[in-house]
């Protein structure tokens, strides 16, 4: 039986100790070595050649999302699987993007602890139901997201850009050569296409959307 080598990186004690203990009882070919942050583990894989790393994304001194993405350039062939307590979308799309291979959730029992492993050694990818699930709602929130965006007119973003920048209905005319009656009309359509009440709905639905980020404002 091939010795598998598992690098497990998880800054409690604890539960890191509980972790090894119990995949060296279920899988006994299984050689568990572990660290307690990000700048230890990637120490580890320039001195061993893992099959698998096993990482948290709260730690300290490196967050796991920051390990996966150097591990990955560094040393691609070690599969890795996220173990934690975050099960939100965007969490679990960052760590995926980065290039994880399975995600699970740590209120996982270890049978699917060891099931998760076995598939990832095994060439596949894995994620535990209540992570598919929130993968699933999430990508469809971003697509709804999306179309709401792609709702608004040109003009309509750009007086949503001078709302979010505090400008009056007169300076926002004078900026875009339009009339103070285009303006509310501009308003009241991006009020109804949003689904806002005021301008802090306004303003809630550019951060939602990461219309800052876009550049929009």
């Amino acid at each position: 039986m091939k010795i598998k080598k598992i690098l497990l990186v998880e800054d409690h004690k604890i539960m890191r100790e509980a972790i090894k203990i119990q995949l060296e009882l279920d899988a006994p070919n299984y050689l568990i070595h572990e660290c307690s942050n990000g700048e230890q583990a990637l120490l580890f894989l320039s001195k061993t050649e893992y099959d698998l790393m096993i990482t948290d994304i709260d730690m300290p001194k490196m967050n796991g999302i920051e390990l996966i993405k150097l591990a990955k350039k560094k040393f691609p062939s070690t599969r890795i699987l996220t173990v934690s307590m975050f099960t939100d979308y965007k969490h679990i799309s960052k760590v995926l993007e980065e290039g994880a291979n399975g995600y699970i959730s740590k209120n996982t029992g270890n049978q699917e602890l060891l099931h998760a492993i076995q598939v990832i050694l095994g060439g596949e990818s894995y994620c535990s139901k209540e992570v598919s699930d929130s993968l699933i709602k999430g990508m469809r929130e971003d697509r709804y997201k999306t179309n709401l965006v792609e709702s608004l007119s040109k003009r309509e973003m750009e007086v949503l850009n001078l709302v979010l920048k505090e400008f009056n209905n007169k300076e926002i005319a004078e900026k875009l050569f339009i009339s103070n009656r285009t303006v509310e009309t501009h308003k009241y359509n991006l009020l109804q296409k949003t689904n806002s009440r005021n301008i802090a709905g306004l303003f809630r639905f550019a951060v939602q959307n990461d219309l800052f980020d876009l550049g929009v404002m």
